[in-house]
């Protein structure tokens, strides 16, 4: 079964002339990675929200 790492690290958007830019913080990453086992492109995309969700409560903003 194909084994996925995700890794949370921080950026902020920066917007200027009707864009937007994600810039990367320094190499700190968020709370710890996650490995996660996935068949489909659907058990990836639950596995990606659920990791995004941990991410976004634990560190809010």
């Amino acid at each position: 079964m194909p084994v996925f790492a995700l890794i949370a690290t921080p950026a902020v958007r920066i917007r200027s002339d009707g864009c937007a830019i994600l810039k990367a913080l320094p190499m700190e990453h968020l709370g710890a990675r996650g490995m996660t086992e996935a068949w489909t492109l659907a058990e990836i995309s639950t596995a990606v929200t659920l990791f995004g969700e941990r991410i976004a409560s634990a560190h809010p903003g």
